[in-house]
């Protein structure tokens, strides 16, 4: 911490697995006053996923991260889900970029069964899915119908206290459509 704090950085892009390494880095970043010097903190949003702020806290506040999903997004679609999620396993704070993507796939896993009439046909399976769109809890998708990869909004997040005292990313800026930026690098 202290390299850092000396460094005269202005930022830090930290890629942490979640978990006690994590916490141990956030609360270092807080208690060795880099955060309240002014240095910004950045990570991959998986670092501040939800079930994991309230164990990181005050010190996880303005964090900033980008991903396709927060419980807290803002829609129709997500506030249904995290309501029927919370009913079905009692604690939305459980919820995350895994529930989200479990939903998903068996959203396109419907749809294939449905083209298919439950026959096991695989070729007509993945053709119905190609150039799929729908609207989910984390906003608009779509399978590319060459790629077969989907794209989807990333958000930037930044953690945030709500009024009842509990933690969320807040959603600060939507890139839309953003497709996976490894095929690009292929081509």
């Amino acid at each position: 911490m202290q390299r850092i704090k000396d460094s005269g950085a202005e930022g830090v892009f930290a890629f942490l697995p979640s978990g006690p390494t994590t916490l141990g880095f956030v609360k270092a970043f807080k208690e060795n006053g880099l955060k309240d010097g002014g240095i910004k903190f950045f990570a991959p949003g998986d670092l501040t996923q939800e079930s994991d702020l309230p164990a990181l806290g005050e010190a996880a506040l303005g964090i900033q991260t980008t991903f396709h999903y927060a419980v807290s997004h803002d829609s129709p679609e997500n506030k249904a889900f995290v309501e029927a999620a919370g009913k079905a396993i009692g604690n939305p704070a459980e919820l995350s970029f895994p529930s989200v993507g479990a939903y998903d796939g068996m959203h396109v896993i419907y749809k294939m069964i449905e083209a298919t009439g439950g026959e096991q046909d695989a070729a007509k399976a993945v053709e119905a899915v190609k150039g799929f769109s729908w609207t989910s809890p984390r906003g608009p998708v779509t399978i590319d119908p060459e790629s077969r990869h989907i794209t989807q909004n990333i958000y930037l997040r930044e953690v945030a206290k709500a009024d009842d005292g509990t933690y969320y990313n807040k959603e600060i800026q939507t890139f839309e459509k953003q497709g996976d930026p490894g095929l690009a690098a292929l081509k």
